[in-house]
């Protein structure tokens, strides 16, 4: 990703290049405007379309960019507890499973995955993506293995043969796998996908890790604060402590909403970057924010921010790639 200097410079220079070419659009339409020479005014009237062609592609090229140095700037926003945690872990164990968990998609789990991911990851590694709406209309123990297993070379494997695929395919490379919706999951889901998959396989990998400098992350998503919400028989580890072991997952604090505090403290450090209606009543700023974000829920207020930035918020952020 390219630094918020590298963003400044090619934004300046595609100003620069698009007040030239104003400039030039309306020095063509004032000669068209006066001109009797049919043959000059057919070559005007092209020169000008070309000029107005040239235009619509730098605007589009600056939208680009600003939407790119925002996307960069809201990587900084918040969620500072998770990706503390998160660290804490990760700068120990190369392999781990965490939970990730808010009362709706809209307090950005995929978001924060992907920050997560994009901290540790190389451009060649490919999260997994499991996604576990399938079971809405099937909730047992045959789809989840389904669905699992056929990520991994197998929709009949079961549980241990899915474990031993994954943990062949980490011998050779980072390994990230993301399951998505396991707010329908029931706790006896739960529990089986933790004891006959994830224990054993970290377990085994454990014993081999340091023949490798490989990563093994599992991401557990939650988008309704399912989880939190139960007084399930299912173990997760919330602090470091030097006697966890990577088979217990670890339950990232639960996703809250951006106070007026946390929009103030990221305005203000990101204030070089912002534009002038955001910067010059920061109050006024925080609060529109809030309003049009029912109080600060993240991806609402994400693209409130967008807004006031007069950039687009692409909902491919969003995805798991």
């Amino acid at each position: 990703m390219l630094s918020n200097q590298s963003f400044d410079n090619n934004l300046e220079g595609l100003q620069q290049e698009y007040s030239i070419l104003i400039e030039k659009i309306n020095r063509l339409g004032s000669a068209l405007a006066i001109e009797t020479d049919v043959t000059r005014g057919l070559q005007y009237e092209q020169l000008l379309k070309q000029a107005k062609e040239k235009q619509e592609e730098l605007d589009w090229q600056i939208l680009q960019i600003k939407n790119q140095q925002l996307y960069y700037l809201l990587q900084r926003l918040d969620y500072t507890e998770q990706e503390q945690l998160f660290s804490r872990f990760i700068r120990r164990q190369q392999i781990a499973a965490f939970m990730i968990h808010g009362s709706s998609p809209d307090y950005g789990q995929h978001w924060l995955a992907n920050r997560l991911l994009k901290e540790i990851r190389r451009v060649s590694d490919r999260p997994v993506l499991v996604d576990l709406d399938c079971l809405v209309y099937n909730p047992n123990s045959q789809t989840m293995w389904k669905e699992l297993g056929r990520h991994f070379g197998g929709i009949k494997d079961s549980p241990d043969l899915i474990a031993e695929k994954v943990f062949k395919s980490w011998t050779t490379k980072n390994i990230y796998i993301v399951i998505d919706n396991v707010e329908f999951m029931c706790e006896k889901l739960l529990q089986e996908l933790i004891q006959e998959f994830w224990s054993p396989l970290a377990t085994k990998a454990q014993s081999v890790v340091s023949q490798t400098n490989f990563k093994l992350l599992v991401f557990l998503i939650d988008n309704a604060g399912f989880v939190k919400n139960q007084s399930w028989n299912v173990s997760f580890a919330e602090i470091f402590e030097p006697t966890w072991s990577c088979c217990t997952p670890v339950k990232l604090p639960f996703l809250k909403i951006f106070s007026d505090t946390v929009l103030q403290d990221w305005i203000n450090n990101e204030f070089i970057h912002l534009p002038d209606q955001m910067i010059e009543n920061v109050d006024e700023a925080v609060q529109t924010i809030l309003e049009n974000s029912e109080a600060g829920i993240p991806i609402p207020a994400f693209r409130e921010i967008c807004n006031l930035c007069e950039c687009e918020w692409l909902e491919e952020w969003l995805k798991i790639y």
